[in-house]
């Protein structure tokens, strides 16, 4: 029925516009233009209505920074309002290279370990840390960003455990000099962003459910984080 209406409107208001603008070129196409960015404007307006309840990467990285940050989990409702529908993911490590784009705006966010600027040295290092975990976080402070290398057996919550450990390693590298950080200290962020994610882990969790996300499946939580090709073994 409202589709029907809106038809019916949408063509006397069609018809009047006609008549008043006759064949005047000018007219007809300053209308055009007009309409068309009005329904433009209509349609996004029309998506913001729209609230998922199912976390993908995006939705994910929002909680996560703001539950690192803030300590609360937004309602669905919430990041919905601020969720990019043109741009591209705002929590996306950025990518230099044009063929990276073409593998996704997550591709640079989850990368295999060849990909990484790590050294031997430090990535025997970082393996200690991270070597009961089924992710590592990555940052050299050699002009890349912090990213995550998953491991092989991976799965959707460890995938989100690494989402909030790699947030807190931001959090951790804003609030400091990266310039002035060394090898070790770095080391040592990570170690606690780790540490940080682990403890927050069951708490963030019970967030989501409280606040009204839809995770549960019949023996695992169900999110839709897509395939992540780069993976590695440790």
């Amino acid at each position: 029925a409202q589709v029907a209406v809106a038809d019916l409107l949408g063509l006397v208001v069609g018809i009047e516009l006609a008549r008043l603008a006759g064949t005047n070129a000018l007219c007809v196409w300053g209308s055009y233009v007009v309409l068309s960015a009005l329904d433009f404007i209509f349609i996004l307006k029309s998506l913001d209505t729209i609230v998922f309840r199912f976390l993908n990467l995006e939705r994910a990285t929002m909680l996560a920074s703001i539950f690192a940050s803030e300590g609360i989990i937004k309602s669905p409702a919430d990041i919905s309002r601020s969720e990019p529908v043109l741009s591209r993911p705002r929590r996306a490590v950025p990518q230099n290279k044009l063929r990276e784009t073409f593998k996704g705006y997550w591709a640079s966010t989850f990368k295999s370990v060849s990909q990484t600027r790590l050294r031997p040295h430090e990535l025997r290092r970082l393996v200690l840390i991270f070597r009961d975990e089924t992710y590592m976080l990555v940052y050299t402070g050699r002009g890349d960003h912090p990213c995550v290398v998953l491991k092989q057996s991976a799965k959707d919550l460890d995938i989100l455990q690494s989402l909030i450990a790699l947030e807190h390693l931001r959090l951790h590298l804003s609030s400091r000099p990266i310039d002035s950080l060394d090898f070790d200290e770095i080391l040592q962020l990570k170690a606690d962003a780790k540490e940080a994610a682990a403890t927050r882990m069951p708490s963030f969790l019970e967030g989501l459910q409280e606040t009204g996300w839809n995770f549960k499946g019949p023996k695992e939580p169900i999110f839709v984080f897509g395939t992540i090709a780069n993976r590695a073994m440790w």
